[in-house]
């Protein structure tokens, strides 16, 4: 038993070619409609209910993906729909002609960090503070405060930026920037790298923007409050007076 056998499937009675999972077995039309959310190298571990799940998934990213206008693209690594606040990094490779990239929402991301060999350079996201205090001013506002984290490398194998994201099922999603032997002063490195920092600069705007706003107070409820300082004895009449004519301008 295994994949490319030819059984019954599962959820629709066909008899193409497919592959076993955990309790049942799949044909090819079925796990070509679980997308990318059937990964095939572990499908012996997941069940029907997570195939008929990534199905679902899958017809939401496809009406995404069609609704995907990129307004910024970096290398060929990930781009950005600003518009409609959805992002995705891009399959390098032989599956990229039958599988589709992920779109996700700006919503969806929490944090990320920068991988270089697999060990974090710098993190950023909800609930942290700006990646070294950079300010968004272009591509080298992130080249001092990472560069100063990392360790001296004569090669490199791999960059990618891990991106943690609202899903308990999936929660991490990458982009790949290069997975090949790279010498780490060679000009070819300097422009992955340069691309790594302009992405994180885009997640570290967009994480920005999707903290929770401060609520607006009312002119009402500013008075209400100035009438109740007024009314303990901490504001006098005065005081009070001059506050009220501030706000009714």
């Amino acid at each position: 038993m295994g994949i490319f056998l030819v059984e019954k499937c599962s959820l629709c009675g066909n008899t193409d070619q497919g592959a076993d999972i955990a309790d049942g077995y799949l044909c090819r039309s079925c796990l070509k409609r679980c997308g990318p959310f059937l990964p095939h190298l572990a499908l012996k571990t997941k069940n029907l209910k997570q195939a008929e799940k990534a199905m679902n998934l899958n017809e939401i990213n496809k009406s995404r993906l069609s609704e995907f206008s990129a307004t910024k693209v970096i290398g060929q690594c990930a781009e950005f729909d600003e518009n409609n606040r959805y992002w995705m990094g891009l399959r390098n490779g032989p599956t990229k002609s039958w599988l589709d990239p992920i779109v996700y929402k700006f919503d969806d991301i929490v944090n990320f960090e920068l991988l270089e060999d697999g060990e974090s350079v710098t993190k950023g996201g909800l609930g942290m503070a700006a990646i070294g205090g950079l300010v968004y001013g272009g591509v080298g506002a992130i080249v001092g405060s990472v560069v100063g984290k990392k360790k001296t490398k004569s090669s490199v194998n791999s960059l990618k930026i891990k991106i943690t994201v609202r899903n308990n099922d999936d929660p991490a999603a990458y982009i790949d920037i290069f997975n090949k032997k790279l010498m780490a002063d060679s000009s070819l490195y300097r422009q992955y790298f340069s691309e790594a920092q302009e992405i994180l600069s885009m997640l570290s705007i967009i994480t920005e923007s999707n903290k929770p706003c401060e609520p607006k107070t009312s002119v009402a409820d500013e008075l209400l409050k100035f009438k109740e300082l007024l009314d303990a004895g901490i504001l006098t009449q005065d005081e009070f007076n001059r506050e009220k004519e501030k706000l009714l301008k």
